[in-house]
């Protein structure tokens, strides 16, 4: 599987705010990729079970998975796991009572019977075991779908800010992704948007602000470009994941800290010390503290602190640019030319009609684009 540096140079560098906002969130990003394919759970294998039985069992096993995979991400996506639970058995519903879906609760407990063995490296980066992948849908490519399990190709290209979208080819590394939420399972879309690459990272991969490393790594020695000097890209090193080591708050020589671990480098310091999370309303900084329960830090331009502020239910309105964002799994679904929206739990709405604005071309192959939904980007339900 090619890895970041196949798709060539690109300026930038890798701030702590980026690498540990995405380590922090990337245990439950998979959710849309993992369970957004089936859904999974930790308990034996039922006979006929019903979609509740199925979806509560994928919420229980998805929300443990998860919590051990990243120590902060529970409480940073969703606040507690029972907060987890019920919005991932949510979702996992919607994703059941989709139309034209191959997706079934046995499937669903299938997968979850395989998740407790997932590498966290596996988890974290969104790859899955088979019984999690997405099954052969019944829509041809081109048909209007909300879930990947819809179609044929297994995958669903949905548009960023969109809920419906378009049968396609799975995305490719090298593929666009600028029309999409997220490049599918094991590839994340970078390069602000544009680009599908590989999330399978090696010591020594290049890396900058653009290609970022993956949960576990940092970025060394990538610096931006001035007036007078060239960018320069780094290599991805692993991180540091024991409190109290010595790291480098800006990487420029050496690793920062494991946020997946809960750590951050303390520039004061220069140790790796615990991540604080903060609730709403109180202050952040989106490094040493994050906001707890998908909210989002809100730092004023030419400031390096902010204040916490909390997602919009689902339903309520949302924007894009100026906030404020969703809850956890949702999306910010924008009908018009702006960025005002409402928040929507990914549900087949869809029916024949045409994909929401924002959404992907009907016509073009997996190079047309990826599919998302972290808040980092996003992952296309199943």
């Amino acid at each position: 599987m090619a890895s970041r540096h196949d798709i060539g140079a690109h300026a930038g560098r890798i701030f702590d705010t980026f690498e540990v906002m995405k380590q922090a969130l990337l245990g439950v990003g998979s959710f849309f990729a993992l369970s957004a394919h089936f859904g999974c759970s930790s308990s034996a294998f039922t006979t006929n079970p019903s979609a509740d039985d199925a979806c509560t069992q994928e919420a229980a096993a998805r929300c443990a998975r998860t919590a051990a995979c990243d120590v902060d991400a529970i409480q940073v996506r969703f606040g507690d796991a029972a907060t987890c639970q019920a919005q991932q058995k949510a979702a996992c519903l919607n994703m059941l009572s989709a139309s034209s879906t191959a997706a079934s609760p046995s499937a669903v407990i299938a997968c979850a019977n395989a998740l407790p063995s997932v590498a966290c490296s596996d988890y974290n980066e969104n790859f899955q075991p088979t019984s999690c992948q997405a099954p052969v849908g019944k829509l041809a490519a081109g048909a209007v779908c909300a879930f990947n399990g819809q179609c044929r190709s297994q995958f669903c290209g949905i548009g960023k800010n969109a809920n419906c979208g378009v049968c396609m080819a799975l995305p490719s590394v090298n593929d666009s992704c600028a029309d999409l939420s997220s490049c599918g399972p094991g590839l994340e879309c970078v390069n602000k948007g544009t680009v599908c690459v590989s999330e399978v990272t090696k010591t020594g991969d290049m890396c900058d602000a653009d290609i970022p490393c993956a949960a576990g790594f940092s970025c060394v020695g990538s610096k931006a470009a001035t007036a007078t000097a060239a960018a320069t890209e780094g290599t991805c090193q692993p991180a540091v994941s024991s409190a109290g080591a010595a790291c480098d708050p800006k990487r420029r020589t050496s690793a920062g800290c494991d946020a997946t671990q809960g750590l951050a480098c303390d520039p004061t310091s220069m140790t790796c010390i615990a991540i604080l999370i903060a609730a709403a309303g109180a202050p952040c900084d989106n490094n040493l503290t994050l906001c707890s329960s998908a909210a989002t830090c809100v730092i004023p331009a030419g400031a390096t602190a902010g204040t916490c502020v909390a997602p919009a239910a689902d339903g309520a309105a949302c924007d894009t640019a100026n906030g404020p964002n969703c809850m956890s799994l949702s999306r910010c679904v924008v009908t018009g030319t702006g960025t005002a929206g409402t928040c929507v739990l990914p549900v087949d709405s869809c029916g024949a009609s045409t994909p929401s604005s924002g959404g992907a071309s009907g016509t073009g192959g997996a190079g047309d684009g990826g599919s998302g939904l972290l808040g980092l980007g996003g992952i296309a339900p199943i």
